[in-house]
């Protein structure tokens, strides 16, 4: 019986050690979540990201590494983009919009100052989610004030 139970004792040790090992900075990732600061602005929640480069809508590198890139277009947020300010919108209300949903400075392109983006930008989150997100929207400005087209990116950071 004395033998019996010590292997018994001696399991149960190395399974509790185990499981701290383990468990322990799992438990402390998990709980390590912290809020998305700012919090996910209407025009961005649920919005999937696309793959490619991420163009900040300015004209794509003469770089041959490029050439055979697609733009990361979000397929969610452009399309929500397009619904809310279509193609001859007032470009001023745009900014407005997206000043009001969290967008940073408005900046344009170096070789078309006629581009202009801004991005979003969320601190926070956790190892298993939620996962901070970085957005650009870029538009043309026309000579009449007006939206000419618009495209949204979407990325998802690690916390």
């Amino acid at each position: 019986m004395k033998g019996r139970t010590l292997v018994l004792a001696l399991g149960a040790g190395l399974l509790l050690v185990s499981a701290t090992l383990v468990g322990g900075p799992l438990l402390a990732i998990h709980l390590s979540k912290r809020p998305l600061v700012p919090a996910t602005p209407s025009l961005l929640q649920d919005v999937r990201a696309g793959s490619g480069w991420a163009s900040m809508g300015c004209p794509q590198p003469t770089s041959p590494s490029f050439a055979s890139m697609s733009e990361a277009l979000s397929p969610d947020l452009t399309p929500r983009l397009d619904a809310l300010f279509p193609p001859g919108s007032d470009a001023d209300a745009l900014q407005t919009v997206l000043v009001a949903q969290g967008f940073g400075d408005i900046a344009t392109c170096k070789d078309d100052p006629s581009i202009h983006h801004t991005a979003f930008r969320q601190t926070g989150g956790g190892f298993a989610g939620p996962y901070p997100i970085f957005a650009v929207v870029a538009w043309r400005r026309s000579e009449d004030g007006r939206v000419a087209w618009m495209k949204g990116f979407v990325s998802y950071l690690a916390p």
